[in-house]
């Protein structure tokens, strides 16, 4: 009997232990799932701020309306966040994010902003570039101080991958809002409907642009392989030459409006 009661006990035991093990792992697999969905959750936030911060600084900087066109620009904001969800974590394609991000900006523009496609190339450029050139600003500080290392360039989450992400995102959103509380920034791009007849194309501008667009597609391959300096230099040039060209279009534009007003002074 004794024997007997003994089996019996230990079979519940058994029982209970593998009732417990069933239990312990499904609350195991509810918590990683709902780690997972945090951590895409918080991916596709990071990522949409990102988006924002490249888009009001390119519309900042060449003084385009940002606030009559807000719920365009959220609902733009979460697609483009969306599709770099995509591309770099579920199909593993993260060289084809930014440039893929840098052509739903320009659609973006010529879209909804009839913009022509030569100035949504050059305005979307300029602020990429410049987004660009702030990170990898924000990268070499953050290195130099020994707070990070560079595995974080070619990783897609941690601590160290959010605190460059969000130091990248204040400082791009501040520069653009000194721009518009300062009403800084460039004024001859035009808001037109893109359907009329087309002017005559800047060369200078389309090859900034294109400079600008190589820097865009090769950033993600630069930094997989090991050569930020590289993308520097690259970020740089492409900005200085959009900085450049920006100063002299307004230069030339101002130069207009002076002679334009004087011939009429002449004609009176």
């Amino acid at each position: 009997m004794i024997v007997c009661r003994n089996l019996r006990l230990v079979e519940n035991l058994k029982i209970r232990m593998v009732s417990w093990c069933f239990q312990y792992n499904s609350l195991k697999v509810v918590e990683n799932r709902a780690v997972r969905k945090l951590d895409v959750l918080s991916y596709l936030l990071m990522g949409a701020v990102d988006v924002l911060a490249v888009l009001v600084l390119s519309f900042k900087m060449y003084r385009l309306p940002l606030f009559k066109h807000k719920y365009k620009v959220a609902a733009f904001v979460l697609i483009a966040a969306l599709f770099s969800y995509l591309m770099r974590i579920v199909l593993e394609f993260p060289q084809y994010d930014l440039p893929g991000q840098y052509l739903l900006i320009v659609l973006f523009l010529i879209g909804f902003m009839d913009i022509r496609l030569h100035h949504a190339a050059f305005v979307a450029a300029g602020g990429t570039t410049a987004f660009i050139l702030i990170q990898m600003i924000m990268y070499y500080i953050f290195l130099y101080s020994g707070i990070l290392d560079s595995s974080v360039l070619t990783s897609t989450e941690g601590l160290f991958v959010f605190l460059l992400q969000a130091s990248t995102q204040v400082i791009t959103l501040s520069i653009a809002c000194f721009l518009y509380l300062f009403k800084y920034g460039y004024t001859f791009i035009p808001v037109t409907n893109t359907f009329e007849e087309p002017g005559p194309l800047d060369m200078p501008m389309v090859l900034a642009t294109l400079l600008s667009c190589v820097t865009i597609s090769l950033s993600i391959l630069l930094l997989y392989a090991s050569t930020p300096m590289a993308l520097v230099a690259l970020a740089a040039a492409s900005f200085g030459c959009s900085y450049f060209l920006s100063k002299r279009r307004s230069y030339d534009e101002i130069r207009v409006s002076v002679e334009a007003h004087r011939n009429r002074n002449k004609a009176k």
